[in-house]
């Protein structure tokens, strides 16, 4: 950390965050692509098993429980966006 300046520390964490962006963007588009394989977006077992998966994995500074409640947003985000994709297709699909 010598000689880094607090701008320096700053850019460092503007360049993660835009990488955990598109990290969540590409797995909202995987999450998406799933959709046609599901006859349910919700599958709690799924997610129940997401969940236990990120609380193994967090170590150091990050807490199980701050992972577990960062995940259920990202996956109530996930069942929306597969939810709205599955309205419009099915809208599209009885238009034709």
């Amino acid at each position: 950390m010598k000689g880094k300046t607090l701008k320096d520390m700053r850019r460092q964490i503007d360049i993660i965050d835009k990488k955990i962006i598109k990290l969540l963007n590409k797995r909202m588009e995987i999450a998406l692509k799933t959709r046609i394989y599901k006859e349910h977006v919700f599958d709690p077992e799924r997610e129940q098993e997401v969940l236990e998966n990120v609380k193994k994995f967090s170590r150091h500074l990050i807490r199980p429980d701050f992972s577990e409640k960062l995940y259920r947003l990202i996956l109530e985000e996930s069942r929306s966006i597969q939810n709205k994709d599955f309205q419009f297709t099915r809208r599209y699909k009885s238009v034709k």
